[in-house]
């Protein structure tokens, strides 16, 4: 059996994660929140009303998804993930569904907003980009990384909205990039494996500047293609629709009977949290004062009165 931490939370593994960090000896002891990922067969029985053609169903307690040459996961609780894969399937796909959604279901079932994001610390704190697919969220953490700037995570940002302050989780120490930007941003670039055989994207492994505690959430920024550099101001209401929008998994949000604290959570963040657009020019070229706008944006954080304390609602 295998340890590892993740967004809060220790994960005893049936199989080996090297995109996780091991969990050391006295987080394993002393961690209150645990999941279990094992492998093996997973019971394909549709709750009532489920969609007999879909490949996906979800209830208030568990989530099964199946994918076409991939496998099966069972995500239940918050507690556990189980894998039944395809014969011979190369453990590079399984881990690519694995820690995307099938570990962003279950931060959803723990309680967590859940948002398709990246996310960088900047002036003490967590700067989270939003953007739809291909809008460069990797990117932009990789050039804030190159900065100096320490990863959070890639891909899938956890929000704890329980206390007075917002807290984004660190998830694992890696970067999903495109071979163009790779070969920006990161060293070796022609030696990252890729994350699937059939896909572009490559797995850039972060071996410093990687946060090590949750931070408070300083602000959220939609990326937007635009003629020139500028962060946008949006009102209230379309401050929420953004985060709305993003969030990982808003199609699951009814059948899981989470759609009401969901957008809860999402007012909070809006309420607390800066959440603007910023709008940028697409070109690698051009990163580094795009980077530079958002860290004149931040201002740093205030000494606490009081260490922040993880709230204590979380499984």
């Amino acid at each position: 059996m295998h340890s590892y931490s993740a967004y809060g939370v220790i994960f005893d593994s049936q199989i080996p994660l090297p995109e996780l960090i091991e969990a050391a000896g006295d987080d394993v002891a002393a961690v209150l929140m645990r999941a279990q990922i094992r492998v093996g067969p997973v019971d394909r029985t549709r709750p009532p009303g489920a969609d007999s053609s879909s490949a996906f169903w979800a209830t208030p307690r568990a989530v099964f998804a199946e994918y076409p040459r991939v496998g099966a996961f069972l995500i239940e609780e918050g507690r556990q993930i189980t894998i039944d894969p395809q014969p011979q399937i190369d453990p590079r796909i399984i881990r690519l569904y694995l820690l995307g959604p099938a570990l962003a279901v279950l931060l959803h079932q723990r309680g967590f907003l859940v948002l398709h994001a990246s996310a960088v610390k900047v002036a003490g704190g967590a700067v989270a980009f939003i953007g739809d697919k291909g809008a460069g969220k990797s990117t932009m953490a990789a050039a804030m990384h190159a900065r100096g700037h320490e990863l959070v995570a890639d891909d899938i940002v956890a929000i704890d909205t329980a206390g007075s302050t917002p807290l984004a989780y660190p998830g694992f120490p890696q970067l999903k990039l495109f071979p163009e930007s790779a070969a920006q941003l990161v060293e070796d670039a022609d030696a990252l494996p890729r994350l699937h055989p059939e896909f572009e994207k490559r797995a850039a492994k972060i071996g410093s500047r990687f946060a090590a505690d949750p931070l408070p959430l300083r602000a959220v920024y939609e990326l937007i293609d635009g003629d020139g550099e500028a962060i946008e101001t949006p009102p209230p209401q379309q401050a929420f629709m953004q985060l709305v929008r993003h969030s990982y998994l808003l199609s699951l949000l009814s059948a899981t009977g989470a759609a009401e604290a969901h957008f809860g959570q999402a007012v909070s963040v809006a309420s607390r949290v800066p959440v603007g657009r910023l709008v940028r020019r697409r070109a690698l070229e051009n990163l580094p004062k795009v980077a530079k706008l958002v860290e004149q944006q931040v201002p740093p954080v205030p000494p606490p009165a009081e260490p922040v304390r993880v709230s204590s609602n979380r499984r």
